[in-house]
């Protein structure tokens, strides 16, 4: 799925377009659990919006990355994830509903979150 798709189905602000399609989406603010969950193609979901979270997602192979809650992301973080090819995207909604919306986009199997 396009980025952009992804982005108007969850009402979410496209600030970069990415070049890749999203095939799946993780939701989680640990690096522990990106680390280990961000492969090819996928969407990271996450409060996280530092400048240096571009760096991992780009060596994961990541699609692009989607902040919550209306976050502004730093200049740093825009540039470095347009830099790296990868979409971003900003949610009006928080972690819960931009994950259900996912969930609903994506159809069960493509939206992950951690187990709490």
């Amino acid at each position: 799925m396009t980025p952009e798709n992804i982005a108007a189905s969850i009402e979410a602000s496209l600030l970069t377009p990415g070049t890749e399609a999203i095939t799946r989406a993780y939701g989680g603010d640990r690096m522990s659990d990106l680390l280990s969950e961000v492969t090819h193609g996928t969407l990271l979901v996450t409060n996280l919006s530092h400048a240096l979270l571009a760096g991992p997602v780009a060596l994961m192979d990541g699609a692009g990355i989607c902040l919550l809650n209306g976050i502004k992301p730093e200049p740093a973080l825009v540039e470095a994830v347009a830099d790296h090819g990868m979409a971003l995207m900003v949610s009006p909604h928080d972690m819960s509903e931009t994950c259900a919306r996912l969930g609903h986009l994506f159809g069960d199997g493509l939206m992950d979150t951690p187990a709490q």
